[in-house]
């Protein structure tokens, strides 16, 4: 497939996607781990709070505060410097002893013939013993510049070449490179100057000594200080590239955002809202192309078609598959209901026999309760046997004609013995005799 027609297939599909603008400044430099990052933002107040959450919070001495920012597109405010204002850092945050290290701020200076610091720590001068200092400054010529110089009196200093009192926002940044072995000065993104650091050693030791944004201390004369607006002040205990440098400046003048994510920057981009996916050209519009015929533009119609048919298709195999599953479901769930009703007349079944089999053990219970016991039937039999022991001898007595005829025995049961035997030897007369006897 050629590109002029994947773009036109594209440009038929295409939706409306938009891309998040890239980091914002504040980002970016939190990006790089800084020591200590002063926005200067504050509306009121005298305390000048840290972002880099390491909470080296400075204290205003001076400045007016809540004046428009260097930063493109952030509303974030700047505090303007007179001749008397300065911004005081304390602790021993600040020294950079054998550390490589960054200082970064962004100015708007106009010329005044003096020089300026921007970001200054100097322990004093030789009168107390020490001699290490760091300062971002600007030259009483305009132009900028970052000196150091070790305990041991070893100092090293780079200079712009163009004037930076210009009443105008720029980016400064002065970089301590140990591994390198090199200082360098940046302005707006671009490397203006650089020398090496042959013999640099320590700055210094852990002297209370504060860091001063706006002012360079000096025990011998009255401080210099800053003029004009100041915004956005970091340190860093490394060694920013030059990359990360550009980044910086990019960044705050809003060079780095690419809304709709062609690769091309917005400050460049000639036409914004590009589809996503399409090839574009230096400024941004999508690459040319002849204007399609009605053939090709028909083709293209219907070969994006042919792609949502196909996705379509998918879409309706997989709601099939679906409704195949819910189905077989129900099913499953049909039989289930099957089988309890199932069970359920089973179970109906074996409460009736249930039933019937307690409705047996009660008449029987019924029976046996006007059942004898063996104790009665013993007692009635030996009642039976009593009276007729009692009875039988008085009619033998007038049968035998033997008015003093008595069974032997001295027990019913002997007696009823006696009796049998009497019985069996009496001829057929007698007995009839008993018989009627007996009847009556």
């Amino acid at each position: 497939m050629t590109t002029c027609k994947s773009i036109l297939i594209t440009l038929v599909l295409a939706l409306s996607v938009s891309t998040p603008a890239l980091a914002s400044y504040q980002e970016t430099v939190l990006a790089d781990t800084p020591e200590a990052y002063w926005r200067l933002g504050e509306s009121s107040g005298t305390t000048a709070y840290d972002s880099s959450g390491h909470g080296h919070s400075a204290t205003y001495s001076g400045p007016t505060l809540g004046q428009p920012g260097a930063m493109a597109g952030d509303s974030d405010t700047a505090a303007f410097f007179d001749s008397s204002d300065a911004i005081h850092a304390a602790g021993t945050y600040f020294i950079p002893n054998l550390d490589s290290w960054t200082v970064e701020a962004w100015v708007k200076a106009p010329a005044t013939g003096t020089s300026m610091p921007i970001v200054s720590w100097y322990a004093g001068g030789y009168a107390l013993g020490h001699d290490g200092y760091y300062t971002l400054a600007i030259g009483d010529n305009g132009l900028p510049a970052y000196l150091i110089r070790d305990a041991s009196g070893n100092s090293y200093n780079v200079t712009g070449a163009t004037a930076v009192t210009d009443s105008a926002w720029h980016h400064l940044v002065g970089v301590l490179d140990r591994q390198m072995g090199i200082i360098r000065l940046h302005v707006d993104g671009r490397e203006v100057a650089s020398a090496p650091i042959v013999a640099l050693g320590l700055i210094s030791d852990s002297l209370t000594i504060p860091l001063n944004i706006g002012e360079q201390y000096r025990y011998w004369a009255g401080s210099s200080l800053f003029v004009g607006l100041m915004d956005e002040v970091a340190i860093y205990r490394s060694a920013l590239s030059a990359e990360r440098v550009r980044f910086h400046n990019d960044a705050g003048q809003g060079l780095t955002a690419d809304a709709d994510g062609d690769g091309v920057i917005d400050v460049l981009d000639k036409c914004p809202g590009t589809p996503l996916g399409l090839p574009v050209d230096a400024i941004g519009c999508i690459a040319y192309c002849p204007a399609p015929s009605k053939t090709e533009f028909d083709a293209a119609i219907a070969e994006a078609f042919s792609a949502q048919s196909v996705i379509l298709a998918e879409k309706d195999a997989t709601i099939s598959a679906l409704n195949a599953e819910v189905n077989l479901l129900t099913a499953a769930v049909s039989s289930k209901d099957e089988t309890i009703a199932s069970l359920q007349t089973q179970i109906s079944s074996l409460n009736a026999a249930t039933a019937e089999l307690q409705q047996q053990v009660a008449a029987l219970k019924a029976e046996t309760s006007v059942m004898y016991t063996r104790q009665q039937l013993d007692q009635a039999v030996l009642s039976a046997e009593q009276a007729l022991v009692s009875t039988i001898p008085a009619g033998l007595s007038g049968i035998f004609g033997d008015p003093g005829f008595v069974l032997p025995g001295s027990t019913v049961t002997e007696q009823i013995n006696s009796l049998t035997s009497v019985i069996g030897s009496m001829p057929s007369g007698q007995i009839k005799k008993l018989q009627d006897l007996l009847i009556r």
